[in-house]
């Protein structure tokens, strides 16, 4: 608080963005990937974990038509990229990662999906992006 007296909202932001989204926070989330790596076991699965929290933070949701841009995307290199999906949201879900909602899959936590959202925003190319331009 410093000689403060009171706290203002934008003190409140000005923490959040900078210590909480900065460089340590972005240890936190180091963790957090380094927990799920070792989680999923398999790269592939991992690789697929990425681009689902990475499209869920920039775009707020993991939708139903960027999970097909994913599988079609994955299908050319194995056939069972559906499956794999399915697992791996399975364990983002159970994790805590994600929620199921109406829409798809959004980060229960708007940390966690602040977090995510800062790694990714600036190279982050949305999944739907390519069925547009297919």
């Amino acid at each position: 608080m410093g000689n403060l007296d009171r706290i203002t909202v934008g003190d409140v932001a000005e923490v959040y963005r900078t210590e909480l989204l900065g460089p340590s926070g972005q240890n936190d989330l180091a963790h957090y990937e380094t927990r799920l790596r070792e989680g999923l076991g398999d790269e592939g699965r991992f690789g697929l974990a990425m681009e689902i929290l990475a499209e869920a933070a920039t775009q707020e949701v993991f939708s139903a038509d960027a999970r097909r841009a994913l599988e079609k995307r994955h299908s050319k290199v194995k056939s069972d990229t559906p499956r794999q999906v399915t697992e791996t949201l399975d364990i983002l879900v159970h994790d805590g990662y994600l929620e199921l909602r109406d829409d798809g899959h959004r980060f229960e936590s708007n940390l966690v999906r602040d977090w995510w959202a800062t790694r990714f925003r600036n190279h982050h190319r949305p999944l739907t992006m390519d069925t547009a331009n297919n």
